[in-house]
């Protein structure tokens, strides 16, 4: 671990990082403005200190469960020191607010993801933490609603105010982002390999328009469902700091709404491929090589893109 010491005399932070983390020093100004600028939008008049350690997926994956019982890697974990009430200084004078995790390799990519900068997605990450660190929570929907105030002013003092989105052309630029994070999620490359599979199966036994139609219908269907599963678990898991009946319920209607397209997606594959014509003149040779063959893409196409 390597780290320094950055402060003035109202705030010190001590930074640590571990080298999955790819911090930079630069990365330290940015987190300590954001300190700054959160503890100034709170009216923190006392001199205070906290730590912030930079880490990478592993690291924050490790915490995350030791400490929320959650086995999954997050963007940013706290931990507060103080109690609700009064702020108690140690012998120092300062009072030790808590620690703050931040994953930099997911803050990069969700800078990506949401269409702005790195130094944007890193000081909003250090804001909201430090607001945990203060007794802010979003627990609630009134306790959301008050704390993205709270951290919408935070980046209005850094410059930093949340941007709108120029849009590409029909969306395309977003959809494509928006594919190839659901690319990263095994349950989405399960649904697309099966795809693959039963369409060369149907270019093999020559299946007609109509068949074509229907199958391709469901197979837009079962993967525009699974990416739409994908996004509200993603921003569930984000809101999701303790549980919540409502949210367990909503990622459950929205795995509910796959497995009913799934359903009807084999009984459509079960129509279309039990037609006795298909098979009469069917080159059992060449299907089953080609299905070796498809069956070992699929595997590596699935696996390969990790174990999300």
């Amino acid at each position: 671990m390597t780290g320094g010491l950055w402060g003035n005399r109202r705030v010190l932070c001590k930074f640590s990082a571990d080298p999955a983390s790819g911090a930079s020093r630069g990365d330290q100004v940015r987190a300590l403005r954001a300190v700054k600028a959160a503890l100034a939008a709170e009216n923190v008049t006392y001199s205070c200190e906290l730590e912030i350690l930079f880490t990478g997926d592993r690291g924050i994956h490790e915490l995350n469960a030791r400490h929320r019982g959650r086995d999954e890697p997050t963007d940013v974990l706290s931990f507060p020191f103080q109690d609700a009430g009064v702020p108690e200084p140690g012998p120092d004078g300062r009072v030790c607010l808590g620690s703050v995790v931040i994953n930099l390799p997911r803050c990069r990519a969700q800078a990506e993801e949401y269409g702005h900068d790195f130094a944007r997605e890193l000081c909003y990450l250090t804001a909201h933490s430090v607001l945990h660190l203060l007794g802010c929570d979003h627990q609630t929907e009134a306790e959301t609603a008050d704390m993205r105030a709270r951290e919408e002013r935070v980046m209005q003092a850094l410059g930093l105010p949340r941007a709108q989105r120029r849009r590409g052309v029909f969306g395309f630029r977003e959809a494509g982002r928006g594919l190839a994070a659901g690319l990263r999620e095994r349950n989405v490359r399960v649904h697309i390999a099966a795809a693959a599979s039963v369409s060369v199966l149907g270019i093999s036994l020559r299946i007609d328009r109509v068949s074509w139609a229907l199958l391709a219908l469901c197979f837009g269907l079962v993967i525009g469902l699974e990416l739409c599963n994908t996004a509200i678990e993603t921003l569930c898991d984000r809101v999701d700091t303790a549980p919540d009946e409502r949210i367990r319920r909503s990622k459950d209607i929205a795995a509910a709404a796959v497995l009913a397209a799934a359903l009807a997606g084999v009984g459509v594959g079960i129509a279309v491929f039990s037609q006795p014509e298909l098979w009469r003149n069917a080159e059992w040779g060449r299907i089953g090589m080609i299905g070796l063959g498809v069956a070992a893409a699929d595997a590596i196409f699935i696996f390969a893109g990790g174990s999300k």
